[in-house]
């Protein structure tokens, strides 16, 4: 067995935690064209940065089995440049940026890419591409070559730097066996996944539960203020180099809570909006939300799907869990959402083993509050 193989427990099918993505990065399985920092090593994932090169294309593409995105920059590039510390990107424009790290996976495993949840609560879309790989951020087993980011600012025009962390990768057996619904129910029933509003653990007959999936509903009423809706036409940057700089009054309208409960979603509007439950990733697992389902009404509910193992849980795996802010867009048309209606799936997958280090405070964690909050280049909520 090869080293980075060694990195996959025998019983194997599951996901790596941190310290198997450090053995990852230690025996080239993770490659850098610079320095792979601590910081950069969460509990399930590991972030990646941008390069030094941006390249203005006039579209979207995925290459063919056949074809390198190399290949195809130098087909359907407009204009590149060099990303220097302030570069700015423009609303609704696609760019594609070599990332600095590449991949050298073993024939078993497989990488899986999500936006950073700072960056898919920014409205700005970010996409990871491979060669020979005609699918975004699904890097198929035994990959051996660089990583993409197309990025497309939506709403705001962003403000970037090189080794800026957009995007993270998660790695999993080719063949992972997911928790069935009655394990996820045994689990649930010693340590707790999903928990009402004031912190006790849903019924285990009341959960809302299709294998490894778990759904939760949207919360209009639970405070004065139930989500924000991004502002059309700012006339200001968003410095994605910059934490707790911007003043949100001028990006984002806040949401009163309505005597009806409800919320229409207009079309080609961005919305940060919570769920009821609150979720609770104990130590052994992490999950992801489905960010498009058919059933629960023609809107895409996140963007920045991954949930590192002990989300929720605090420092001693005790607290009670946090809410589960949601990116919000619906599509063609208005749509209305009512308290209480279901509004996303999240998949849970069980680690190899326990991360050394765990989602929370302790370890810089952003998102550790229990109340909805916008991305952390915020200052303040509005």
């Amino acid at each position: 067995m090869s080293p980075i193989n060694s990195t996959l427990n025998a019983s194997g099918k599951m996901a790596l935690p941190y310290q198997q993505i450090k053995r990852l990065v230690e025996n080239g399985g993770i490659q850098t064209t610079a320095e792979i920092t601590e910081a950069q090593l969460q509990p399930a994932s590991i972030d990646c940065t941008l390069g030094q090169k941006v390249y203005r294309i006039s579209s979207g593409f995925l290459p063919k089995e056949n074809e390198t995105v190399a290949e195809l920059l130098r087909e359907r590039t407009l204009y590149e440049f060099e990303l220097e510390p302030g570069t700015i990107l423009e609303t609704n424009t696609p760019y594609i940026i070599p990332l600095r790290e590449s991949l050298n996976l073993p024939a078993t495993l497989i990488a899986i890419a999500s936006p950073k949840s700072s960056i898919g609560r920014v409205d700005v879309f970010v996409r990871v591409m491979t060669d020979h790989n005609p699918q975004y951020d699904a890097i198929p087993a035994g990959y051996q070559g660089p990583l993409y980011l197309e990025i497309i600012p939506l709403t705001f025009a962003v403000r970037i730097s090189p080794a800026l962390a957009m995007t993270q990768l998660r790695f999993r057996d080719e063949q992972e066996c997911f928790p069935t619904t009655d394990e996820m129910r045994t689990i649930h029933g010693s340590d707790p996944l999903i928990l009402t509003t004031s912190g006790e653990a849903l019924p285990t007959k009341g959960l809302r539960l299709k294998e490894n999936i778990l759904s939760f509903t949207v919360d209009l009423t639970g405070s004065e203020i139930v989500g924000y809706r991004a502002r059309h036409y700012v006339n200001k940057l968003l410095d994605l180099t910059k934490i707790n700089a911007h003043d949100p009054a001028l990006f984002w309208h806040p949401i009163p809570r309505q005597a009806n409960g409800e919320l229409i979603l207009e079309p080609n509007s961005f919305y940060i909006i919570a769920t009821k439950e609150r979720v609770r990733i104990p130590s052994q697992m992490a999950a992801e939300i489905m960010p498009y389902d058919p059933s629960t009404g023609e809107l895409r509910s996140h963007y920045a799907g991954f949930f590192d193992p002990g989300f929720g849980c605090g420092n001693d795996e005790n607290m009670h869990g946090n809410i589960v802010v949601l990116e919000v867009r619906a599509h063609s048309a208005p749509f209305r959402l009512t308290d209480g209606q279901v509004i996303c799936k999240m998949m849970f997958e069980r680690l190899t083993e326990v991360p050394e280090k765990t989602y929370g405070a302790n370890v810089g964690s952003t998102y550790t509050d229990p109340t909805i909050r916008l991305s952390k280049y915020f200052s303040s909520h509005v």
